[in-house]
């Protein structure tokens, strides 16, 4: 039975434990280039590393005496200790009680802003002075963290999955818990692009076995190619959210073969992100045929696009004033401006509150194009008018940071969903990946629906 080692955190010393018979331990997630820990456990109080892992396990789980960290546990200069250590990592990291990973900087106030209600009350404070300095030092030690060489390959992914829990922890020695496994497992997928491999499909092979959806490799097999195969795989076991993404409207590379509802390998992960989507559960089976899907959905009616919107306003500097946009989208129109508040509000809003939204929009359009054309926009503010519009107009502007994603790299239209007579008439927003919007649409509804419960329907073309 293999072997590894692992660090008592009240003696310091390392001790050797049976792979299939150990006591409960911790495994350190870390950027070599921190140096965050010593070569000598010994030395760990020392560390910032040390500190941190000291402190996930006063603060969270008390019950454990170990650690696992590769700088120290597995023997830096001798090759064959190497060689026996390191393909044993996955199951080190997933039988251990919980992953640590350590940033560079403090991030437990500036992670408070994840939270809706910390940013709705203090949203000025992270989008002005010194909330946004700390945020971007918060950022530059995640950036840190992932570009290293331990952190580029792709089989780190699995051991990040594997955790049984996560804990980030920064020098400010607040351990923040990141419950990850609430999401589908397959958008670990995401994530492969920016990871290095040596061979070209690793990329799939090296992530599929922590989404749950695996592949026999084959020889010679190019990176698009494999996610094709996964992609139809994944889809087959029910994961119907990887057909239910944003239009591309980047050119992936034009030799991969796909169909309209599959994304480029290239960017999908970027689709993937904004679609607001978790799992999406099919409402019956699925089967594949000549690159089409077989599955069965809902109608729900035709679609009428009523003006297009376009992207999203981005600064000279290449900030994106999501505020900005809207206010130029209602063009200080009252019919606008309430249609505009209605198909971003997602069903969110009173009808008292659309109005409030409104009037925010018409009442800001004038300042908003001076800033715009004086290239002042860092110093607009819209023209609320009174504490409860205010108050409305920062709820909507928090609700866009999730609604408005699609318009960073699609074309957006007001559009108008009609059931027929019976029902009433949608107003919401659709995103293509292009200018040329077919003449008749059709909205489908698979019961996908945002964490939130707002639904996410499929705009399919009609024209042939």
């Amino acid at each position: 039975m293999p072997s590894f080692r692992l660090i008592n955190i009240q003696s310091l010393v390392i001790e050797e434990f049976d792979l299939d018979s150990h006591p409960s331990y911790i495994a350190a997630s870390h950027a070599w280039i921190d140096k965050s820990f010593p070569s000598d456990a010994h030395d760990l109080p020392k560390y910032f590393g040390g500190r941190g892992l000291k402190a996930v396990i006063h603060q969270c789980i008390p019950i454990v005496r170990y650690c696992w960290i590769d700088r120290i546990c597995i023997k830096q200069r001798d090759r064959q200790d190497k060689l026996q250590q390191i393909p044993l990592m996955a199951q080190i990291f997933g039988q251990a009680e919980a992953v640590v990973v350590l940033i560079n900087a403090r991030i437990c106030s500036a992670l408070a802003m994840r939270e809706e209600e910390s940013y709705r009350e203090h949203g000025k404070h992270w989008q002005q002075g010194y909330g946004r300095q700390l945020l971007v030092r918060v950022m530059n030690g995640l950036l840190g963290l992932s570009s290293t060489v331990w952190m580029s390959r792709v089989w780190t992914l699995q051991e990040y999955l594997l955790g049984k829990d996560i804990y980030w922890i920064g020098l400010d020695l607040i351990p923040v818990k990141i419950n990850d496994h609430r999401i589908d497992r397959t958008r670990i997928m995401e994530l492969v692009g920016n990871r290095v491999t040596k061979k070209d499909a690793d990329y799939i092979y090296g992530a599929m076995s922590g989404s749950g959806v695996t592949l026999d490799p084959i020889a010679g097999e190019t990176k698009q190619e494999a996610w094709r195969r996964w992609w139809e795989l994944a889809i087959q076991k029910g994961n119907i959210r990887w057909m239910l993404l944003p239009v591309d409207g980047v050119p992936g590379d034009l030799t991969e073969q796909r169909n309209c509802i599959m994304p480029y390998f290239a960017t999908r992960h970027k689709v993937s992100a904004s679609s607001g989507l978790d799992f999406v559960r099919p409402l019956g089976s699925i089967t594949l045929d000549c690159g089409g899907v077989n599955i069965l959905i809902r109608r729900v009616g035709s679609v009428t696009a009523l003006q297009r919107l376009g992207k999203v306003f981005e600064s000279r500097d290449g900030r994106i004033s999501r505020d900005i946009k809207l206010i130029l989208f209602a063009e200080s129109k009252t019919e606008l401006s309430l249609l505009i508040a209605t198909a971003f509000g997602g069903g969110r809003y009173s009808a008292e509150q659309i109005h409030a939204i409104a009037y925010v929009l018409r009442k800001s359009y004038a300042p908003t194009v001076a800033h715009v054309l004086n290239n002042s926009t860092d110093d607009f503010h819209p023209c609320c008018g009174n504490v409860y519009n205010q108050m409305v107009w920062d709820d909507f502007m928090q609700l866009q940071q999730s609604q408005m994603i699609g318009l960073n790299e699609g074309i957006g239209y007001l559009c108008q969903i009609n059931s027929g007579p019976d029902s009433p008439v949608v107003t919401s927003v659709l995103v293509i990946g292009h200018d040329q919007l077919p003449a008749h649409l059709e909205a489908l509804d698979f019961e996908a629906k945002c964490p939130d419960s707002r639904s996410v329907l499929m705009v399919v073309s009609a024209d042939e």
